[in-house]
This record gives C-alpha cells, sequence and structure tokens, in this order.
C-alpha cells in the first residue's frame, strides 16, 4: 500500500466522519480543544498556513470504535455517552472495501474541529471587514472579485453587527445542495446579518449581500479543495497498531498494547471495566494490568507465549470471561502471600513487575515456567 502523504478536503472528511467511514478507536482520548483553538484552525486554512497531517489506519482486526465528540460544549447533553460500536474481523473487511472504512489514530482534535464547525455543533462565523477598513487596493478591487484573506477580518462564535457574517454550518449546507436558490441564501443572510437598512425587500441589490455570496462561494471552494487536509494512510495490523500508539502518543494519553487488546475484546468482554472493578475493590492493591493479560496468554497458549503479537492475535474475550476471575484471585492470594511472609514490603517494591508472574500461574504452569531456569522455589503455600 503507499503510505506515502496524500490530501483530501475538508468537505470530503466531514462528510466520511457523517457517514461513519471516519471513526475514532475506542481507547482515543476525549476532544479538549477551547474555541479558541477552531478559530486559530480556519484563520490558518484561509491564510494557507500548513496545520500538520491526519495519520489514518486501515486496522485488519475486530475492534471497537466510538464516534467522533458531537455533544454541546455545556449544558443539557454534555456529558452523554459517545456511541460505542464494535466490529468484527469480516465487519472490517466489509466496510474497507465498500466505504474505505479507516481509524482516525493521529489528529482527532483538527479533525473533530473541523467537524463540529461545519455540522453547526460549534457556532464558527467567518467575519468580513467592513469597506471602510480594507485597504485602498482591496477597495478598488470588484466586490465579486474579492478573495476570502483579503476580505478576513477574523473567525468567532456568533454574527458581529454591521459586518458581514458567515456561518460555516452554512457553507456545509449550501455544499451538499440544500440552498440552490439565491434567494434561499439571502434567507440565511438576513438570519446571519443584521443591517437595519437591508430587509427582504432589498436584501438581492445590497452591497453586503454581494459579499455574502462571495465570500460564501470562496469558502465552498476552499472546503472543496483536495489539497487541504494532509493525510498518511497506514495498513496495520494489532502489533504495529500498538507500536504506533506507544511510540506516537507522547502529547496525550500514554497508551500501550493492552489498551488495543481493551478495544478488540470490549464487545465480549470489558476489560477496562473489569480492571476499574477490582481496583475499587481492593483500593490498597494496584493491580498491575499486564501481568494479568501476559499471565492469561501463558495459560491460552499452553505454557508457548507471553508475547504482545500473540496476545493481540490470538487471545479473545472468550478467554478472559473463562479466567479472569481465576487469575485476579491469585494475583490478590501472591501479594497477600508476600506480605504476610513478608517477602515484600509493598508491591511498588517488587523489582520488576513481570517477577510475579510464574506466582500466580496454577502450578502446573509455574512448574513449566519455572523449570528451564532451574529454579529451586518453595512455592506450596500458594497452590
Amino acid at each position: 500500500m503507499d503510505t506515502g502523504q496524500k490530501t483530501e478536503s475538508i468537505f470530503k472528511l466531514v462528510e466520511d466522519i457523517h457517514s461513519g467511514s471516519v471513526a475514532l478507536p475506542e481507547f482515543q482520548r476525549d476532544f479538549v480543544w477551547d474555541i479558541e483553538k477552531t478559530f486559530d484552525l480556519f484563520d490558518s486554512f484561509v491564510r494557507d498556513i500548513f496545520v500538520g497531517s491526519l495519520i489514518y489506519g486501515i486496522p485488519s482486526f475486530e475492534i471497537t470504535v466510538r464516534e467522533l465528540d458531537n455533544r454541546p460544549r455545556s449544558g443539557r447533553g454534555s456529558r452523554a455517552r459517545l456511541t460505542l460500536t464494535s466490529f468484527s474481523r469480516q465487519d472490517i473487511e466489509r466496510k474497507v472495501k465498500v466505504s474505505g472504512f479507516r481509524l482516525l489514530l493521529d489528529g482527532q482534535q483538527r479533525a473533530t474541529a473541523l467537524y463540529r464547525a461545519l455540522s453547526g455543533v460549534d457556532a464558527v462565523y467567518f467575519i468580513a471587514q467592513q469597506e471602510d477598513d480594507l485597504p485602498a487596493e482591496v477597495q478598488s478591487v470588484a466586490e465579486g472579485q474579492r478573495k476570502l484573506e483579503e476580505v478576513l477580518s477574523e473567525f468567532r462564535g456568533d454574527a458581529l453587527a454591521d459586518h458581514v457574517s458567515i456561518s460555516l454550518s452554512d457553507v456545509f449546507r449550501s455544499l451538499k445542495g440544500e440552498m440552490p436558490r439565491e434567494k434561499d441564501k439571502a434567507r440565511l443572510f438576513l438570519t446571519s446579518n443584521k443591517f437595519p437598512n437591508i430587509t427582504e425587500d432589498n436584501v438581492d441589490s445590497s452591497r453586503e449581500f454581494v459579499t455574502y455570496l462571495t465570500q460564501l462561494k470562496n469558502l465552498e471552494n476552499l472546503f472543496r479543495q483536495e489539497k487541504l487536509v494532509a493525510y498518511y494512510l497506514l495498513d496495520t495490523d494489532e502489533e504495529k497498531f500498538a507500536l504506533f500508539f506507544e511510540r506516537s502518543n507522547s502529547k496525550g494519553m500514554q497508551l500501550n498494547f493492552i489498551d488495543i487488546l481493551a478495544a478488540k475484546l470490549y464487545s465480549g468482554f470489558n476489560l477496562r471495566a473489569a480492571i476499574d472493578e477490582f481496583e475499587e475493590s481492593y483500593p490498597q492493591l494496584e493491580l498491575n494490568r499486564e501481568v494479568l493479560v501476559r499471565s492469561i496468554s501463558f495459560r491460552v497458549s499452553d505454557g508457548k507465549d507471553m508475547g504482545r503479537a500473540y496476545i493481540l492475535s490470538s487471545l479473545n474475550s472468550g478467554h478472559f470471561t473463562a479466567y479472569w476471575n481465576e487469575f485476579t484471585s491469585a494475583y490478590r492470594t501472591v501479594f497477600d502471600y508476600l506480605a504476610t511472609s513478608k517477602l515484600l514490603i509493598h508491591p511498588s517494591w517488587m523489582p520488576y513487575e513481570n517477577m510475579v508472574i510464574p506466582l500466580v500461574l496454577p502450578k502446573r504452569s509455574r512448574w513449566r515456567m519455572l523449570k528451564p531456569c532451574n529454579a529451586r522455589l518453595d512455592l506450596t503455600s500458594l497452590a
């Protein structure tokens, strides 16, 4: 697959988000940009300032995804749960072939800001400068030939009195063909703009309406430009997917392969919820989720594999449903034994966290693991 940089339009990106062809992995962090960053983003587009690339991944495995954040910033619905959808490997293969399904791996904040503005979740307006404030060289150009950057005053969250104001959600509606006639656009102009001398009777002949139509068309052209959004498309298996997040997500929450595993298992076993439940029940004992996952992997593979590649490709929700309670119980027993025997003052004093795995394993598996090391440990009290 060609993994070089490609481009797409803002309109195409938002349409694909609406259709469900672009989604987020279940574990991605929430949308956190304040509205001023959204204003700056659109200002950069108008001024042709590069804003960075998006990175998409085409998964080849089952995974749970969530929608991009379409909740209001405050008030009713702002804390609603985002919709999660689980796809099997077969579902993913079909969606990739039919609709070009892809996961947004990097650039969530930018993509969500674009989606929210054009969808009308966030109110974002293009504000034009007043005629008298324009440079003389711009004033000398006919209204219908002025460029976006030449007349832009600012982007903001509401219309500005005595300035031509264009809602970006109206631009999106126009792009979709919802306002084919000029009188439809005149109605939107009168909704967003309050000029005391402009009414339904004379709007067609007003200079401000000409400015509105011109810059509305310029914004449509901007959002159609294929070169506007740069992206990379990665064809990823489970291990590459995990490595990407471990190595590239330093500015967000730190992720590792357990987070990817949790997204894969989600529809059949909610690993994250199970970990939270354990930690709430035993607050004095922090659960090392990697120890538990590798222990279950050792059991499932009959002692052959605890590696990341095997875990991500072979473990399924049935394995965790079958073994989770058994291994969390063994985990507690091990640390209770180490504490009461005064072999370990506190779990944080464990030199290497994975050292506890042989103790957590059932006796038969434990001896299989220790035998190659010629270990001589008395573990009978932990049987």
